[in-house]
């Protein structure tokens, strides 16, 4: 064939420029990188352009080459069906344009760009279809404020209940379209004539009027100005499809490609009647509509998509991608070495069909399965994409990236759970290697839209229903574990494919953050979080949607794992949140309106001004920006969601209990009770299906929400919070943003009340953790450096949690003496300052163990406080009484206690506060009691629930005082003949002795007893648990000071009110409760504990016979004008001044700590001065 080119007429060539790029290989010597060549005509000019030396190489000069090069990239040319316009002519690279447009004949502008009202009324003759060829939502038809997407495909209700209806009316035909769930609230889908859609308001939309159609998955009911129970309740992530016969004249709906049933056969067709798509939606509600601009998730047979697919178009890509990876496969050979043809001919192809390339359904159905499917290897991808950017021109790799990065996503989004979840894990890959592309990634992370696109990757859909039943085929619950081998290897797969997810999501997270795009990416994560605290209160974050939870927590897994994955983050004790973040001048904290630990942010600034500006312009890290996101993240929806998925949990164990509770009774039912026995298997027939349905989803929560890994990734969180709170020095600590706090206690209460405690034990980070959480406690239990009264009970809280277990008790323990000193010293010193109800219940773990008959938990209390408070977290040590409480005594706080009590007024200071809030506790208990006994058979369940809180609350203040007794003996109980007597401790013996007797006389014997049964469900055990309390004070007195025991009896017998009989009852009711009915292991007495209780007695009557000996030998009385006018008891002996009223000691002593007002005239008192005997005040009081 002859070389030469001048016979060939390259005028067809002009209209149609060839884009190339030279391989990498050769750009350096020819062109700079990444440079489009020049328009060339001919491969005549191509060879002027290029060095001889390499046209040399690539053969180009020899034209049967390129027959036969070509032949093998576009076969569809050389096919014999194909008809040869000028067969002596062969196809070179001349006149390759020509003849692939001849062949394919393809049209250089699309449909697409092309205007929307083309042959409008021939296709509405023809089809049924009344509207323009691009269907989408119209604005002008709409009721109310939406937030709409370019294509208008994808929009928000932004008002109360808007309506929206499409442009385009349907007369005829079975039509149908897709409605994808963004959000799971009240909407309501279907279809309305113009005519209903002018009456529609703020208040009704679609389903409201007569000639409109709807169904609302949120509420399950179908909608014709009317409400009728259909259908089944839908979730995130379902695609719900509209479908209409208006030859049949009904309306149908579809979940997830499963049909719901006719709603509607009433649906008016003919002249004057032509239905529009529409939806209502509620406020921040959110939908994506495919009118089938893009394929359909679920082909339903019969009924065809409102907006025709491309069919042409199609076909035309199809046979062109097909060069595309002929030229892929070329490119990859290393045999083949003709890489500008390869490139010449990948410029053809992307000269003809890059405006196609732009249309969605063509993406969605082509495109995507060819990088997917075809283009799997890594490197023949980045040739794909590589490619793309060369050979598109600016704007048309924009839209496609754009357009291609959507497509992905949605694809995504709806996909549904499996066992092998290679299409999800592929799609995630894609849209990574897209990430990891420069050309593209620049493109996705500035589009406008990448928020919303990135939101749908971090999203997986989990099983329901029918595709539930087949990933856990059988159930196992407590007490039915016959297929528990089954449902362990169901969970198994479930966590192997979650796994192989959310290392895909930490895949894609490393890839934003650790490239170019770091900075974008945060500014996205700020706009994200700013949009969720402008909609909701910190306070009130439970009205966060479902959706975004799932995608906080998802997108927190994804990042916290990127970064602990690398091993330099988890080892260097440099990560952490620096507190230059929040307090230098040119911070970049983005939520300066957030509370801070130290209150808020502008008046800090302005009391600390020169703290602030001594730090000058401190430098700031990406890593404390991503890090306080990330805490961001937990705080305002990960926590929720791990509640939310727990409390499911323990519903499925609520429902195995009921369960096993009717089969019980079915077992015990007489036979002869025919109508019980029935209605007792109607129960069970309903139990089991929901316990079934339970335990499957338990399953998959478990393994999806509540899995090791989600632990891991928040333990690691946490301790960088630890580190991150812990570098904090100086006033930095008040400008801490106070989430931080928050988010730590939050996450330690996740790891404690939502996860497999074993495994948290078991960790291998558990010691340093646990070591870290407790000088975190003992550094900021009573920090007055934090304002918020919030912050200050949830660290209470947490407090008593963290002490409730022996492991992280010993890590409190462990700690150095200057934080266990620091700890308990806050306890007592602030005790009557915040919440004493938290520090009681703290103190009382310290003590359980040593107590009189206070030891293990008996199960009959679980029941109990299930009872106490409905819906609360039974794991949730700070609600749970006492006695469900392990014993866990720590002798090392017990001893540290008793040294601050023995210190300056501490005990003094510190009884009168316990004996306050006790008399207060005891008196609401009585006045609950009352009401409860006035109305026995209509008080309510929150009656019942504060009369037993409040009776949990007094046994506490008891147990507290038994503690203080059996540790600080000498402050409880007054010695006048002892070294460094102190006064105080008189009072607090009065004070206690009148307790003793006011619950004495009230529950004098197990007969009288049963007033205080709260309900018939509780027995009498309940009020043992308070007289076992009051005994343990004797006994510790016995143990540890017997010859105060004596004192204390001999005072007790002596007090007015006292019945040594109804003692000696109390007392024996304690002693023989084990005998009686065979309760003893309710009560855990031991034989020890029994002897010292008959000690008690045997000491208690030989006082009594020595009282009642001296009373024989001495008449001697006080007389009645010399009494104390408070007592009645004891004499006159202080004057109180200015005033002169008179009293004695003891009762203007105690009152004198509440108090500083005269008891009658309720003047000031200034000084109290000791009664001389002629009846004037001395000087010496």
């Amino acid at each position: 064939m002859e070389s030469s080119l001048e016979s060939e007429d390259l005028s067809s060539d002009l209209a149609n420029p060839i884009h190339i790029e030279l391989p990498s290989s050769s750009r350096n010597s020819t062109l700079e990188s990444k440079q489009k060549l020049r328009i060339v005509k001919s491969s005549e000019a191509l060879r002027n352009t290029l060095s001889p030396e390499l046209c040399s190489s690539l053969s180009i000069n020899n034209m049967s080459d390129q027959t036969t090069f070509l032949q093998d990239v576009f076969p569809f040319l050389f096919l014999p069906n194909v008809d040869d316009f000028n067969s002596d002519k062969p196809v070179n690279f001349n006149n390759l344009d020509l003849r692939l447009k001849q062949t394919i004949g393809v049209p250089i502008i699309s449909d697409h760009h092309r205007s929307n009202l083309v042959d409008i009324k021939k296709r509405g003759e023809v089809d049924g279809v009344l509207g323009p060829s691009i269907v989408k939502m119209d604005p002008g038809r709409s009721m109310g404020y939406f937030d709409f997407s370019q294509d208008k495909l994808d929009i928000q209700g932004k008002s109360n209940f808007s309506t929206c209806c499409a442009n385009t009316a349907l007369t005829k035909g079975k039509w149908m379209y897709e409605v994808l769930l963004l959000s799971r609230g009240i909407m309501q889908l279907g279809w309305t004539t113009l005519n209903s859609f002018v009456s529609f308001t703020m208040q009704e939309g679609v389903g409201d009027t007569e000639n409109s159609f709807a169904y609302d998955g949120k509420r399950i009911r179908k909608w014709n100005k009317g409400q009728v129970e259909y259908g089944e309740e839908w979730n995130v992530g379902d695609m719900i499809g509209c479908c209409i016969d208006l030859d049949e004249g009904t309306i149908s709906y579809f979940r997830n490609g499963v049909p719901l049933g006719v709603a509607f056969d009433n649906v008016k067709t003919g002249t004057g009647f032509a239905y529009f798509p529409a939806v209502s939606l509620s406020c921040e509600e959110h939908i994506r509509i495919n009118f089938g601009d893009r394929p359909f998730c679920y082909n339903l047979e019969g009924y065809r998509p409102i907006q025709a697919y491309p069919a042409e178009k199609m076909q035309c890509v199809e046979q062109y991608l097909q060069s595309v990876n002929n030229i892929l496969k070329n490119l990859l050979n290393p045999v083949q070495q003709n890489v500008l043809y390869n490139q010449i001919s990948m410029a053809h192809i992307f000269d003809n069909i890059g405006h196609l390339l732009l249309d969605p359904y063509i993406i969605h159905s082509l495109v995507v399965p060819f990088i997917t499917d075809t283009c799997q290897l890594p490197e023949k991808r980045t040739r794909f994409f590589e490619s793309i950017a060369t050979f598109l021109d600016r704007w048309e790799l924009e839209v496609f990236v754009e357009e291609l990065f959507h497509t992905v996503a949605l694809i995504s989004y709806c996909c549904i759970y499996s066992n092998e979840p290679n299409a999800k894990i592929q799609l995630l890959q894609l849209a990574i290697d897209m990430l990891a592309n420069n050309d593209f990634s620049e493109i996705i992370i500035n589009s406008p839209h990448f928020g919303h696109i990135f939101m749908l990757y971090l999203h997986f859909k989990g099983p329901d229903g029918t595709l539930l039943s087949t990933v856990v085929p059988h159930a196992c619950w407590p007490g039915n574990e016959e297929h528990k081998d089954s449902f362990d290897e169901a969970t198994q797969r479930i966590h192997g494919a979650i796994k192989q997810v959310e290392c895909m999501f930490a895949k894609m997270l490393d890839t934003l953050i650790s490239g170019r795009h770091l900075k974008k990416f945060l500014t996205y994560l700020n706009g994200f979080i700013n949009h969720i605290l402008s909609s909701h209160v910190l306070s009130n974050l439970r009205n966060i949607p479902i959706h975004q939870q799932a995608f906080m927590s998802n997108l927190f897994l994804a990042i916290s794992r990127s970064l602990a994955e690398n091993t330099s983050y988890v080892t260097n004790p440099k990560v952490y949140i620096s507190s230059s973040y929040y307090t230098a001048k040119n911070n970049q904290c983005d939520f300066s309106d957030l509370p801070r630990v130290g209150g808020n942010h502008c008046h800090l600034k302005k009391e600390h001004k020169e703290y602030l500006e001594g730090l000058g312009n401190l430098e700031v890290d990406d890593m404390s920006h991503i890090l306080n996101n990330t805490a961001l993240l937990f705080h305002l929806g990960v926590y929720r969601r791990l509640l939310s998925a727990d409390l499911f949990c323990r519903e499925m164990t609520d429902h195995a209990t009921h369960l096993n509770t009717v089969r019980d009774k079915i077992a015990a039912c007489p036979p002869g009770e025919v109508e019980v026995l029935e209605d007792l298997k109607q129960c069970e027939a309903v139990l089991e299906k929901d316990t079934i349905i339970t335990s499957r989803m338990t399953a998959w929560i478990k393994t999806a929400l509540l899995s090791e890994n989600r632990m891991n990734d928040i333990i690691w969180m946490l301790r960088t919070l630890l580190r991150s709170v812990d570098a904090v020095e100086g006033d930095s600590f008040y400008f801490m943003p106070e989430f931080y706090m928050m988010a730590i206690l939050n996450m330690y209460r996740a790891l404690q009340e939502c996860f497999s405690q074993s495994s948290l034990l078991k960790h291998r980070h558990s010691p340093a953790l646990f070591r870290e959480l407790a000088h975190f406690f003992a550094r900021h239990i009573c920090n007055p450096m934090i304002k918020s009264i919030d912050v200050k009970d949830h660290i209470l809280q947490s407090s008593v949690i963290f002490v409730n277990h022996p492991a992280t008790l010993q890590a409190l323990e462990r700690l150095e003496d200057t934080d266990c000193n620091h700890f308990m010293g806050s306890i007592v010193q602030h005790y009557s300052k915040i919440n004493y109800v938290h520090l009681s219940r703290m103190m009382i773990r310290f003590w359980k163990g040593h107590g009189f008959s206070f030891r293990d938990p008996p199960e009959y209390y679980k029941k109990r406080h299930e009872a106490l408070l409905p819906g609360v977290l039974v794991g949730t040590a700070c609600y749970m009484s006492v006695y469900e409480m392990d014993p866990n005594p720590s002798v090392k706080y017990q001893n540290l206690f008793s040294s601050f009590l023995a210190q300056d007024d501490n005990g003094a200071k510190f009884t009168n506060t316990v004996f306050n809030q006790l008399n207060s506790c005891l008196t609401e208990f009585m006045n609950s009691r009352k009401d409860m006994r006035k109305n026995q058979n209509s008080y309510t369940s929150l009656i019942e629930r504060s009369c037993l809180m409040w009776y949990d609350l007094t046994i506490i203040l008891v147990r507290f005082l038994e503690m203080i007794t059996a540790l600080s003996p000498h402050i409880m109980v007054a010695n006048p003949d002892a070294m460094g007597y102190d006064p105080t401790s008189e009072i607090n013996m009065e004070r206690l002795l009148q307790l003793i007797i006011q619950v004495i006389n009230r529950n004098c014997s197990l007969e009288m007893s049963s007033d205080m049964i709260i309900a018939q469900r509780f027995s009498t055990i309940d009020v043992l648990k308070l007289n076992s309390a009051i005994t343990g004070i004797f006994v510790h007195l016995k143990r540890n000071v017997p010859h105060l025991l004596g004192i204390f009896l001999k005072k007790l017998l002596l007090q007015r009110g006292f019945d040594i009989i109804s003692f000696t009852e109390f007392l024996t009711a304690v002693k023989t409760v084990g005998v009686r009915r065979n309760r003893s292991d309710f009560l855990n007495i031991t034989p020890e504990e029994l002897d010292e209780v008959d000690e008690v007695l045997a000491k208690l009557e030989e006082i009594n016979d020595e009282i009642q000996m001296e009373s024989r030998q001495s008449s001697a009385t006080v007389e009645e004008d010399e009494a104390c006018p408070i007592c009645y008891d004891r004499p006159i002996s202080v004057v109180f001044k200015p005033c002169g009223h008179e009293s004695c000691r003891a009762c203007i002593t105690m009152h004198l700590y509440n108090s500083k007002e005269c008891f009658y005239c309720k003047t000031e008192v200034e000084k109290v001065l000791s009664k001389s005997p002629g009846g004037g005040g001395s000087s010496g009081g």
